[in-house]
């Protein structure tokens, strides 16, 4: 379960995109357009943005972790002065991260006919032939979707790291293989099941059929076409 933990955190941090063993090539048309712009194109689907008040919260705590380590600045010891350096360069890092995506107005996380798109980690839909199930979570406090790949040896070939390490996870200790973030979109638990569910109603577990059967009552509704 450590294991698993870690891989949760590090997987929220890094975002990569890489094309899977089938998915087309992802250079553009002779238009100009891509795969990727065709799919964040559609009319079709429920899509999730960057939650600018999640956004404002984290750089509020960076704010104040900056202003609270100032001090150490003024401090005669080196090494003191070199750590706090370091701390405010890895602030920094953040900061411009979450800059960056205050000014996104692309979807992050689509959900439609094709599959499951997660912006940050691939460049390619995750095909729902390519899930197996929704691990079973509880929709109305978790911030994470995990995903059951229905192959997992199959992601050991061009997929992203964090791919080939969730699926060697699932292979040796039935963990999740895919970890969906959504602690900094605007989109709860409960949404993201019942938009899947509107699609592939098999994939979730028998223990969350009630947000389900409730999608409209947690407005999933309003999700489509946003």
């Amino acid at each position: 379960m450590t294991i698993h933990a870690l891989y949760r955190i590090f997987g929220s941090v890094v975002a990569e995109a890489h094309t899977f063993d089938d998915a087309p090539p992802a250079g553009p048309r002779p238009d100009g357009s891509s795969v990727e712009d065709e799919i964040f194109a559609s009319a079709s689907g429920f899509r999730f943005y960057w939650s600018r008040l999640a956004l404002r919260r984290y750089a509020v705590g960076l704010a104040i972790c900056a202003v609270a380590t100032a001090p150490v600045m003024l401090s005669d010891n080196a090494f003191a002065r070199a750590v706090c350096t370091c701390w405010f360069v890895l602030l920094a890092v953040l900061a411009h991260g979450l800059a960056r995506r205050a000014v996104c107005c692309e979807p992050v996380l689509v959900i439609d006919a094709f599959g499951i798109m997660d912006r940050r980690r691939h460049a390619y839909p995750l095909h729902w032939h390519e899930i197996r199930k929704l691990d079973r979570v509880d929709v109305h406090r978790n911030k994470v979707v995990e995903l059951f790949l229905a192959r997992p040896e199959r992601m050991a070939g061009p997929a992203s790291l964090w791919f080939r390490l969730g699926a060697r996870l699932q292979c040796k200790y039935g963990l999740p293989a895919v970890t969906i973030n959504l602690l900094l979109l605007d989109a709860s638990c409960a949404e993201v099941v019942a938009a899947i569910a509107e699609y592939r109603c098999g994939l979730v577990p028998a223990e969350m059929q009630q947000a389900t059967a409730r999608r409209h009552q947690v407005g999933i509704s309003s999700l489509r076409n946003r």
